[in-house]
């Protein structure tokens, strides 16, 4: 850890934020994708959807230490588990967006419900998930930094919690500088 300097605990950082962004997106993606497709399952969903929305993030994070502990499983499963509501939302928003005149188009020309959504439904919605996916990466970047705060052994967040005690100014605002380009450059990536 110490001896190492920071680079260890940026890089255990970002390979959490990553793995439970991307396995959050991933399975949001597809229940949205599969609760526009099939309305008894939407309407199944949407009122828990809705409930657990308004849940705020860090709120939660506590209970997730809780629960699965203060190790790395904990930080993966709640960014994996707002990253996954934020898709199935900005999923669903996109394929509401769709302009009918699309939807109509290809029907005029013989394609199946199937083929639609295929071939004109998931094209199209893509634009929006990358928004949506940014936004994610971004909320996630946080909340991890925030787990690991409350209770972690590696990580920028825990160098932040070590470093305020010690009132090392210098070092927290480089370190904050190092979370803030890193960000900067997962951002530009997307």
């Amino acid at each position: 850890g110490g001896g190492n300097g920071i680079l260890v605990h940026l890089m255990y950082t970002v390979y959490r934020c990553l793995l439970g962004t991307i396995l959050g997106m991933v399975v949001g993606i597809i229940i949205g994708i599969v609760m526009a497709k099939y309305e008894g399952i939407y309407l199944f969903l949407e009122y828990p959807l809705e409930l657990i929305r308004a849940i705020p993030p860090l709120a939660a994070i506590p209970f997730f230490l809780l629960w699965l502990g203060n190790g790395s499983i904990s930080q993966i499963a709640v960014i994996a588990f707002y990253a996954c509501v934020m898709m199935i939302v900005t999923t669903l928003v996109a394929i509401h967006n769709i302009q009918s005149v699309y939807l109509q188009f290809a029907s005029t020309l013989g394609a199946s419900k199937n083929q639609i959504f295929k071939l004109v439904i998931l094209p199209g919605i893509v634009p929006e998930l990358i928004g949506g996916i940014r936004v994610a990466l971004s909320t996630a970047w946080g909340m991890e930094i925030v787990a690991e705060l409350m209770g972690s052994y590696w990580g920028v967040g825990k160098v932040l919690a070590l470093l305020v005690p010690f009132m090392d100014t210098g070092a927290v605002i480089a370190s904050i500088i190092w979370v803030s380009l890193i960000g900067v450059v997962v951002d530009r990536i997307m």
